[in-house]
Order: C-alpha cells, then structure tokens, then sequence
C-alpha cells in the first residue's frame, strides 16, 4: 500500500469522494497537508500502540557497560567498536585492532591507544553499568519498541514467566541504551519498516481509522468525528489482539509453582 492509497482509505471512512491525488508534498487541499503532515507519526504511534505480530523481531544486544573482564574478548560483539564520531564517557569500553580499551577521560575523536584517554588496564573497566544496573546494551538501530529480554539458556524457551527479566530504556551522548542485570541479552521488539505490515488487514484498519481521526478536524468534520473515528480504531486493536491470540500455541495458564508441582 501506498502512502496515497491509504490517504485515500481514511478519506473514504470520512466519506470524502473526492480521492487525493499527490501527497509526497503539501497540496492544495487540506487533507493532503494534513496526511503529508502526521502520516509517519501516526505509523510509529500505531506500531508502539500494540505488539503486533508481523513486526516482531529478536537480536542479541551489542554490549556497551558492565563488566567486561568476565566474558570472552574474542566475542566483538560484546563490545562497541570504537567511532571517531562518538562521544564516550569514562567506563565505555570500545575494542580497536583486538585490543579491549577503557574509557578514562571523557572525549569524542581521540583514537585508542592514548593513555591520557583510555586505558588497557582491566583495574580500569567498569564494574556496572550505573548504581542501578549491571549491564548497558545498545538499542537496535531498526528498534521502535523493547517488549521484552528473553532467556537464552537451555531450557528457558518461550513460557509463561511470572518473574521476567526487568530492564529500562535510558540513553548516552550516543543514542538509546537497555540498561538490565542480564548478561548476553536478547531482545524482542517491534521493529521499523515492516515490509509486509500491510497485508495485515487489521493494521490496516486500525491505521486508517486513525488516520481518519487526524484528517476530520480539517475537512470541517464535527469533533465527535474524530473521537468516533479513534474508538473505532482502538475496537480493530482489541480485535487484532484476539485472533493474535489464537494464532499458534498458547502458553500455559500463570499459576504459582506450588500448585503446579502438586
């Protein structure tokens, strides 16, 4: 679906017969301005309103903070390579020519090995990643929601966890952070540009309902318009929600473990 095509759906919720007819730029008419304006908001607003199942994905988390010195250098991925257009904070850790380096001194630019900046001395490497948490991981560039961290153990596949892995979204001069108390993380999230969210005909629903309701105020619509328009979006996500629920295998019921082992 196009840009155009799905102006053109939330306009016909509003019963407009008069389709769109360019909206890469601001138009002539009021609802062309109006969709050039809000489209991708309301895109990224949708995709973060519920877990939708199309635009699921895992990563491993790339390592920014904690302690170092107990994995395996070889591992890259642990560490953060080193950027001549970061900024880093004293306890960053970056790893240049196979050499793990420890943020002394605060700096943007200046390349390891310079001792006034960075040491090699794990005396040097930070112990956790703030008062709070152990560990620092680099949000995914393509991340528009963190669901959840998942178990990577053996044996701690997908199940119902009344306890699960606590995390929080923070941030450095470089961007988003995962702050957690888990190591090697993996992440599920919702991720951006879902090639096929619009075969998804109750996405689809639910986007144009909403982008109906930001159209109405400016093509004259009453304000109770626009209200009935969200509300009939947000029935499409409790719908949504129901049949994700009945596509694939549901988990067992969240009982406590005394009842279980009876």
């Amino acid at each position: 679906m196009t840009v155009l095509q799905l102006t053109n759906l939330a306009l016909a919720k509003l019963g407009v017969t008069k389709a769109a007819t360019d909206v890469t730029t601001p138009g002539d008419t009021t609802y062309e301005y109006l969709a050039n304006l809000t489209y991708d908001h309301d895109l990224r607003a949708l995709l973060r309103r519920w877990p939708w199942p199309f635009a699921t994905k895992y990563a491993d988390l790339v390592l920014v903070q904690g302690p170092f010195w107990d994995t395996d250098p070889t591992e890259l991925t642990l560490v953060q390579d080193w950027d001549s257009t970061a900024t880093y904070a004293a306890g960053d850790v970056v790893r240049e020519a196979s050499i793990n380096y420890y943020c002394i001194l605060a700096n943007s630019g200046v390349q390891p090995p310079n001792t006034t900046y960075w040491s090699t001395d794990e005396d040097d490497a930070p112990d956790y990643a703030n008062p709070d948490w152990t560990y620092a991981y680099r949000y995914p560039s393509d991340c528009l929601f963190a669901r959840r961290i998942t178990e990577v153990a053996e044996g701690t596949q997908r199940r119902f966890d009344p306890t699960p892995i606590p995390f929080r979204v923070g941030r450095d001069e470089n961007g988003l952070l995962i702050y957690t108390n888990e190591e090697d993380a993996n992440l599920e999230y919702t991720m951006i540009d879902c090639e096929d969210m619009w075969s998804d005909d109750l996405f689809l629903d639910a986007f144009t309902w909403r982008l109906a309701a930001k159209l109405a105020p400016g093509l004259g619509r009453a304000e109770k318009t626009a209200q009935e328009c969200l509300a009939a979006a947000e029935l499409t996500i409790k719908v949504a929600a129901t049949v994700a629920m009945n596509e694939g295998q549901q988990e067992a019921p969240g009982e406590a473990e005394w009842i279980r082992n009876r």
